[in-house]
């Protein structure tokens, strides 16, 4: 009897380590942040549920964003820079990070591979220790899953011809890129998008990598000898691969990315001489036949009068970009984007309507818009009288800031430079690392009829917007097709957080700002010909 007791007792034995090891070779634990009893705004170091780890840390955040959790969103929030590490006593195959409206980002793991799709990332791999970094902006999480056993690890695609990788660029959908990367093609320049940028050193080519009526684009390619590339020359280049999707004209680019590098280049036999323009006339009606993101040859001079200053002048750039038009063909205008002076030449700042430049640079179609490209410069300038830069109808009040900015017609500009402060009602483009700017609209209390889209706004700070944030911006004023917005290169001047409790300083623009949240007023600064260190 004894013996069949014990038999029994060893075979459940069995029998439960049996199922504790199926289970632990294949489960989940879902880490959801609402049940987790966080009190609003505490910072969050470790957390340890069900053999699953997870330990977060600062990173190397430069404005102290500690990961923390809040209520609003009832989510846990992973701020720029911030690192964390999971640990499991059975191998991780799957994690997915699920986000909340536009707080999502691609987090960079040491191992394994993390895809973005919507407002989950996941990732794939087979670890018992991942370390994470958000590269990008403010994430919120509500939930993140954990899977473990078996595997997930995606099968790398494997494209070894040209026709292979061209297809397979095809085939991707908007904004995706080719996973296995970087890819490297080889194909003849059919066309200089952008001529070559002597700022920035780079070049916008497109090839015929030799699979019919399927082009690949290399945007901004970099490398020894792109400065010498034009059409019919042979080019080797390596990147990664994307289907670019441009959603204001509703187009697909299918391009190496940003940053894609030359590694040869054969020169093509020049067949035909570079078109020789004799008059200005000949230069313009060349110009305004340009298809869509095409380029003329070679650099090229017009001297006319500024009929408009498309974007004031950028103090950190020392560019502005104005409108021209040559005397006798005024049917013809051109647009000097981010035009910066020339060699001996001191003057863009100063530059308005009225003024007659001469100019020197690429000129391109760009989406329609004839143009010099950037990089163009001044060379020589009459400047006109001008009137009192602050006239006795200046708009002093929010009510006649805001009454003058709609009352602009499409593609007018507001003179001078203002300052205002608003709640953040949308990230209309996220923060981007590379240009250090991010696009937010907010609304005046008490004007919610008359939102402020900030574009391309800079500054301190400016990777932390987010919805429901106070902010107080200075630039300058334009209606851009319908759209009322401070200009490209605004600048944040404070920020408040929207769940965090106003602290004053002891400046003055701390507690003007402190009693914005306090009473829900605006403060209105204007200034005239005062010069800001702006961000592109």
């Amino acid at each position: 009897m004894k013996k069949t007791l014990a038999v029994i007792i060893i075979s459940v034995m069995i029998f439960a380590a049996i199922s504790v090891s199926a289970f632990a070779a294949d489960g989940s634990v879902t880490f959801k942040f609402a049940d987790m009893g966080y009190e609003n705004a505490q910072k969050v170091e470790t957390i340890n549920k069900d053999g699953v780890k997870m330990e977060l840390s600062l990173g190397t955040n430069d404005n102290k964003n500690y990961p923390s959790y809040y209520d609003k969103g009832t989510a846990l929030r992973i701020y720029k820079n911030n690192t964390f590490t999971v640990t499991s006593d059975t191998a991780l195959t799957s994690i997915k990070f699920s986000f909340i409206e536009e707080y999502a980002a691609n987090y960079v793991p040491s191992t394994g591979e993390c895809k973005l799709d919507g407002l989950t990332c996941t990732w794939t791999g087979n670890a018992k220790s991942i370390t994470f970094e958000n590269p990008d902006h403010a994430t919120r999480l509500p939930e993140i899953t954990f899977l473990y056993g078996g595997s997930s690890v995606p099968e790398t695609p494997s494209y070894n011809t040209p026709e292979e990788i061209v297809n397979a660029l095809y085939a991707l959908g908007n904004n995706e890129k080719l996973a296995g990367g970087p890819y490297t093609l080889t194909g003849k320049i059919i066309a200089v998008n952008t001529p070559y940028n002597t700022q920035y050193g780079n070049i916008t080519v497109t090839i015929d990598a030799g699979v019919k009526d399927k082009p690949v684009q290399c945007f901004r390619l970099e490398g020894e000898g792109v400065d010498k590339l034009d059409e019919g020359d042979t080019i080797k280049v390596e990147g990664e691969l994307k289907n670019y999707y441009n959603s204001n004209s509703g187009t697909n680019t299918f391009e190496f990315d940003a940053k894609c590098k030359l590694l040869e280049y054969t020169k093509g036999e020049v067949t035909t001489p570079d078109p020789v323009y004799n008059t200005d006339e000949e230069l313009l009606k060349a110009a305004y036949g340009l298809q869509t993101n095409t380029a003329l040859k070679g650099r090229h001079t017009l001297t006319g009068t500024i009929t408009e200053v498309n974007t004031a002048y950028n103090g950190q750039y020392n560019n502005v970009t104005v409108t021209i038009k040559v005397e006798g063909l005024e049917q013809y205008p051109i647009q000097c984007y981010r035009l910066t002076d020339g060699e001996g030449v001191t003057v863009v700042s100063k530059l308005g309507v009225g003024d007659k430049i001469t100019v020197t640079g690429a000129i391109k179609n760009y989406n329609g818009t004839v143009e010099y490209d950037a990089g163009c410069t001044v060379d020589s300038y009459t400047l006109t009288d001008k009137p009192d830069d602050t006239p006795d109808d200046t708009p002093t009040t929010t009510a006649e800031i805001l009454e003058a900015v709609y009352a602009l017609g499409e593609n007018e500009s507001l003179k001078g430079v203002y300052t205002l402060t608003g709640d953040v009602v949308s990230v209309d483009t996220p923060y981007s690392a590379e240009f250090k700017n991010v696009t937010v609209t907010i609304k005046i209390p008490g004007f919610d009829d008359k939102p402020i889209m900030c574009y391309r706004l800079g500054g301190d700070g400016a990777d932390r917007i987010e919805v429901g944030d106070c902010i107080t911006v200075t630039g300058s004023f334009k209606n851009y097709n319908g759209t009322r917005e401070f200009n490209a290169g605004c600048e944040l001047d404070e920020l408040i957080k929207g769940d965090e409790p106003v602290n004053p300083g002891t400046s003055d623009a701390s507690i003007a700002v402190a009693a914005f949240a306090l009473v829900a007023s605006a403060v209105i600064i204007f200034t005239v010909g005062k010069k800001r260190s702006t961000v592109r």
